[in-house]
């Protein structure tokens, strides 16, 4: 006599497998944000990579700043890399919301997202803008108060990579809510970590611009940073103050980070 499955025991196995979805399910999903990551950290160091390419070209002068389109970085070196098209986005951050008439909430990105500068131009990541050429203009003062801001070119690394003490210290790119940023050691971490603070122009509270990389976008809490040597590597958000933004950040800061 054929036996079979008895209801009980069909129960059992249905029972089992969904215990054994349930506890792989949060694994795999792990080990899917951490390829993700891994991804965006190669991404990094192939925009380092380009960066010193397009340096070469122009006889180490840094790149100019272009207060026409904030995005010219992107512009300036997608050209010199092997995938141009994949070079500026984050597989943890490739959507973007449509271009729309606010000014921030319609450009700026997030935790998740890219910013857009005009649809469909759209990246993941965030140019140190103390790396501008100090000689070849200078961001809108207009609504810039202190007298420490970026406009204080003294914080400027100079006109060419060779003035930028310690390169393996110093971000060129990093990820990031809008297309650049000019960090500063007293500035204060956001609330939260999701990338939702949008006061100010690309998300920012006053002239903190350091807001616009310090967010939960990679597994503990990092976020992938290149450096003007080439190399890249995921740093956590304590340790993004610890890094030489500009000439006279001062790296031994301590900042709490409550997410």
């Amino acid at each position: 006599m054929r036996r079979a499955f008895t209801l009980i025991e069909l129960l059992v196995v249905i029972s089992i497998i969904a215990l054994l979805i349930a506890i792989l399910l949060p694994a795999l999903g792990a080990a899917r944000k951490a390829a993700r990551s891994s991804v965006c950290l190669t991404t990094t160091r192939q925009q380092s990579v380009a960066h010193n390419v397009w340096l070469a070209e122009r006889k180490e002068r840094l790149m100019a700043w272009d207060a026409n389109g904030y995005f010219e970085w992107v512009t300036q070196i997608e050209e010199y890399s092997d995938s141009p098209a994949g070079i500026f986005l984050c597989p943890e951050a490739d959507t973007f919301q449509s271009w729309g008439t606010g000014y921030v909430n319609n450009t700026r990105g997030s935790a998740t997202t890219a910013w857009s500068y005009g649809e469909p131009f759209i990246a993941s990541y965030g140019l140190n803008g103390f790396l501008y050429d100090i000689n070849d203009g200078t961001p809108n003062a207009s609504n810039w108060t202190r007298p420490d801001t970026p406009n204080d070119k003294s914080y400027w690394w100079g006109s060419f990579v060779s003035q930028v003490n310690d390169p393996t210290e110093v971000p060129f790119t990093a990820d990031a809510m809008w297309p650049v940023g000019w960090p500063e050691h007293q500035d204060v971490p956001p609330a939260d970590g999701l990338g939702t603070l949008v006061t100010g122009a690309g998300g920012g509270s006053g002239n903190n611009t350091f807001v616009r990389f310090l967010f939960n976008r990679h597994p503990n809490t990092t976020s992938n940073v290149s450096f003007v040597d080439g190399h890249s590597e995921a740093v956590t958000m304590p340790g993004m103050y610890q890094l030489k933004w500009s000439r006279k950040f001062d790296t031994t800061t301590e900042k709490a980070f409550n997410w």
